[in-house]
């Protein structure tokens, strides 16, 4: 199973804030609560529900009165792989990309597509149900990342993202047979 996020805008490096992260993790959970809808992703709402059954595990994440719900998660045993392309703004093409702080830019990314882990990475506690790609990043198996020039766009702040999750099972359990067998990420 693999899900394709997109984003469009600005993301910092070095001087990243946490308001940042959370734009970024916005744009994302709008993206997930669409695929949390379809038949390959239903699972994701089955199993946030705080009244599970036993069988099933509660995969929601209660964080300053909000509820974050990861597509992967190591109650579900599952795990990721991310291939993340990365197309920066230019004002004057140049084949060498130069100085992008791309390692930097790529951390906040990952940062956005996992939950919250304290009060103090969270911008909004009203109780809203917010979708997230990862429970934790610890859960990334591999990255892969190419950086390339956005031709479209002059403003060398402005990235244009394109993030693959390839979702595979670290152990099959009676919850997660439905998401296939064991696989190799890529």
């Amino acid at each position: 199973m693999h899900i394709t996020l997109t984003y469009k805008g600005p993301v910092q490096g070095n001087a990243r804030k946490q308001s940042d992260v959370w734009r970024l993790r916005k744009s994302f959970h709008k993206q997930l609560h669409k695929l949390s809808a379809t038949d390959e992703f239903g699972y994701v709402e089955k199993y946030a529900s705080q009244e599970t059954e036993n069988l099933h595990p509660n995969i929601g994440i209660e964080i300053a009165n909000s509820r974050y719900v990861p597509f992967v998660t190591s109650k579900m045993k599952t795990r990721c792989s991310l291939y993340i392309r990365v197309l920066r703004g230019v004002r004057q093409y140049n084949p060498v990309l130069g100085n992008v702080d791309l390692d930097n830019r790529v951390k906040t990314l990952i940062d956005a597509l996992r939950a919250p882990q304290q009060v103090g990475e969270t911008r909004e506690s009203d109780g809203t149900v917010r979708y997230v790609l990862l429970e934790d990043d610890s859960l990334i198996g591999g990255i892969t990342v190419k950086s390339d020039h956005y031709l479209d766009e002059d403003d060398e702040g402005v990235v244009l993202a394109i993030i693959t999750a390839n979702i595979h099972l670290a152990h099959a359990t009676w919850a997660n047979m439905h998401l296939g067998y064991p696989t190799a990420p890529f």
